[in-house]
């Protein structure tokens, strides 16, 4: 069931499950707590509470903030950690990686420990040797388009990239799902606003 936290420029949508010690879970940009949707029930069975959140701008968490920085997201993920009673573990991917650390060095006694996926912990950079790999040019050139354009086909473009091999049973879903997210006015501005971040 999803529960709605406000915080200073808007509201934050999340849903717990399970008891024990604490892990709040947060995605990446253009996503949703969706994307933890295979992970939640092993860390119910194994004894946690389990908290999936959906960062600012992201899933049913409200679109209109004034800013969306790492710093920014640390901030919602350390009220989120307060509200529920932390410590907790703070897994992050992508933008809610580089968060997670940021959350972890502002608030070190409501964090036990930071799992980084794929984190963007420092400001991006293209290095000339990266675009000799051609996965990388073309995830490179889908997500320069989507932050340009702020188009929706580019990004689930990218997303195919990013997520190499066999996808999930559901990815189809997925995607849709995701397509009719950020076609939602401000959804789009907050993925281009991570993306500058």
């Amino acid at each position: 069931m999803t529960e709605y936290l406000a915080v200073d420029g808007g509201t934050i949508a999340y849903e717990v499950a399970g008891s024990g010690p604490l892990i709040v879970l947060a995605h990446g940009m253009g996503d949703s707590r969706a994307a933890y949707r295979a992970v939640i029930p092993p860390l119910v069975a194994a004894g946690h509470r389990v908290a999936a959140v959906d960062l600012r701008g992201c899933g049913e968490s409200s679109a209109g903030w004034p800013a969306w920085s790492r710093t920014a997201i640390a901030g919602d993920l350390l009220a989120v950690i307060r509200h529920l009673g932390g410590p907790a573990v703070l897994v992050g991917h992508s933008i809610s990686g580089g968060a997670a650390t940021i959350a972890a060095a502002q608030e070190p006694s409501l964090i036990t420990a930071v799992v980084e996926l794929a984190p963007f912990t420092r400001k991006q950079s293209i290095r000339l040797g990266d675009l000799r790999v051609k996965r990388f040019r073309q995830g490179m050139l889908r997500l320069l388009g989507t932050g340009a354009f702020g188009s929706v086909p580019l990004w689930r473009s990218y997303l195919d990239v990013a997520y190499p091999g066999v996808k999930p049973a559901d990815w189809a879903e997925r995607l849709g799902r995701i397509d009719s997210l950020l076609r939602e006015p401000g959804r789009m501005k907050a993925l281009q606003g991570m993306g500058r971040g």
